[in-house]
């Protein structure tokens, strides 16, 4: 029981983890493509 329960975290824990890490991806991406509209 114990053991299923801390895969089961542990698999939250790094689709968290890759969520965010998407996430910063992105924003960085739409950082660039304002740069290089030239909007401020």
């Amino acid at each position: 029981m114990s053991r299923k329960f801390f895969s089961f975290l542990l698999l939250t824990a790094l689709m968290i983890a890759a969520g965010s890490m998407a996430c910063l991806q992105t924003v960085e991406e739409f950082d660039k493509q304002d740069e290089t509209d030239g909007a401020t």
